[in-house]
């Protein structure tokens, strides 16, 4: 809006150069980038895979993981297909992950319950923490 102030008064004739425009203009686009190009530190990357997939059975509550990133279609102790994919929630505010299945929106904390304000695919440790136990993919899978 001001550039285009700047540039239909430069047409007028008013004392206002091309150079003073187009140096204004740029400086008024940096701004603009810099407040919405954003900074800080991103604790989670929504998206990105992880080595580990983790799953719970919603039929008999079995929790498992296997290596690498696959979609889980049957439970490998019921044979059930009722398998959900679980994330790693992070709490900013005392820092713990709380594993839980996969929601359109963040869930508060196990621990403190204040609410999460992130998640990511869980590691291995936080799997195992969980109670989850490794799988062959062919055994979650499918055939």
């Amino acid at each position: 809006m001001l550039l285009q102030i700047l540039l239909t008064l430069w047409r007028r004739g008013k004392p206002c150069s091309r150079r003073a425009v187009m140096s204004t203009g740029c400086l008024i686009l940096s701004l603009i980038l810099g407040m919405t190009s954003g900074c800080g530190k991103h604790e989670a990357t929504p998206g990105v895979t992880s080595a580990y997939s983790g799953f719970v059975c919603a039929a008999c509550g079995a929790k498992f993981y296997v290596s690498g990133p696959v979609s889980g279609e049957s439970c490998p102790q019921c044979k059930r297909t009722e398998v959900q994919p679980v994330l790693a929630f992070v709490c900013a505010t005392d820092g713990h992950t709380t594993i839980d299945v996969r929601r359109s929106r963040l869930i508060p904390c196990e621990q403190c319950k204040a609410q999460t304000t992130s998640f990511r695919d869980p590691t291995e440790g936080e799997l195992q923490a969980w109670g989850a136990v490794q799988k062959p993919k062919a055994d979650v899978a499918g055939k």
